[in-house]
């Protein structure tokens, strides 16, 4: 288990995938198209707004990297496609659960692009509103997902509920922090009010538990989604004050 001051540098390459303007696949000439097709389409699947170049040498004409506005303080940032995922899933205000129905689910799964049909790069997300039990979740994760090349997300656990932890997940190298509180344990604990809440916040509350939840991002090629949401199902307690269950 890795901690944030332990990143890997192949989770940093990743990052710099995913949010980058323009990517340059260099050394074409030492593979075959299919192969430089392949990588392409990875590299879409991690970040679908990006320019993609394909190089001998480096060679690049000057007039096509100079000169030319790329970067979008709105939209580069957001452009990993693990954020995208979640993004799509935020709640309009005043929803009941925070979580969307399944029904709109596969909606937009039917909407795929046809190169993750083609190379079998798919992604999907897990959402439930009961904790992990630590031990069984990060045995799961660590125990490897076949074809799993990115994850990220917010997970609950029994052991911390007051904190929200973070999964990162960058080819072999797994890591998890928890980055702060969830409102409803400063709510619980009194440091905030009901009222100061933010509006998204509010729009992704659904008591007993307020804004605590699981809320994964997988992306991988030829990913065996019922097999992990299998093993995802697995890793709850068995009960929360007697009143929560999974989604």
């Amino acid at each position: 288990m890795l901690t944030t001051h332990e990143r890997p540098v192949f989770e940093l390459l990743l990052e710099q995938a995913e949010c980058a303007d323009l990517l340059l696949i260099n050394k074409c000439d030492l593979i075959r198209p299919d192969e430089a097709d392949e990588l392409e389409s990875l590299l879409r699947g991690l970040n679908a707004r990006a320019e993609i170049v394909r190089a001998e040498q480096s060679r690049v004409d000057a007039d096509f990297l100079l000169g030319r506005v790329r970067f979008d303080a709105q939209e580069t940032l957001r452009a990993a496609a693990w954020l995208e995922s979640l993004s799509a899933l935020l709640p309009a205000a005043g929803s009941a659960s925070g979580l969307r129905s399944p029904l709109l689910r596969s909606a937009a799964a039917a909407a795929r692009p046809s190169h993750e049909e083609k190379y079998g790069i798919r992604s999907f997300v897990f959402q439930a509103r009961r904790p992990f039990e630590a031990r069984k979740f990060f045995a799961l994760i660590e125990g490897g997902l076949p074809g799993l090349l990115r994850a990220k997300g917010y997970f609950w656990t029994q052991e911390r509920p007051d904190e929200m932890g973070f999964l990162s997940v960058a080819g072999g190298a797994t890591s998890y922090d928890f980055l702060s509180y969830w409102w409803a344990a400063m709510v619980e604990n009194g440091r905030v009010g009901l009222e100061h809440r933010p509006e998204l916040i509010v729009a992704l509350w659904a008591e007993p538990h307020g804004d605590r939840r699981q809320e994964l991002v997988f992306i991988g090629v030829g990913l065996e989604e019922a097999a992990i949401r299998a093993g995802l199902t697995t890793c709850p307690v068995q009960s929360v004050g007697g009143a929560a269950s999974a989604c």
